[in-house]
């Protein structure tokens, strides 16, 4: 009987209230994981650093997005899709971070 209701509570559609906050505090707590990580070695970044970076950004927007989900009530559907748009746009930027890096490297060694 117990197996039956958890099965039913996997296969909604909608994340309940409980679920979208606790998104919101895990993004942000992996969000303040990945920025300490970054800053920790500021001057010199290595390449781990930038992968900081660009994980501080994303896990940032995502607490952003799963915010904005509560406020506007987001189906299931919706929510995934903005944190797709993110997923991509951090995935950009973090392209555009990784030749910038590789760049100065390039440059500092000559």
């Amino acid at each position: 009987m117990l197996f039956l209701k958890m099965r039913e509570a996997t296969m909604q559609s909608e994340l309940s209230v409980t679920q979208k906050w606790f998104q919101v505090w895990a993004w942000a707590l992996l969000s303040a994981g990945a920025i300490y990580f970054a800053v920790a070695r500021w001057p010199h970044p290595t390449t781990k650093d930038i992968f900081c970076g660009a994980g501080a950004i994303y896990f940032s927007l995502m607490a952003v997005v799963a915010g904005i989900s509560i406020r506007n009530d987001w189906s299931k559907e919706q929510h995934d899709r903005a944190g797709r748009i993110v997923a991509l746009g951090a995935a950009l930027l973090f392209e555009a971070l990784w030749v910038l890096n590789t760049m100065g490297h390039h440059l500092a060694s000559r």
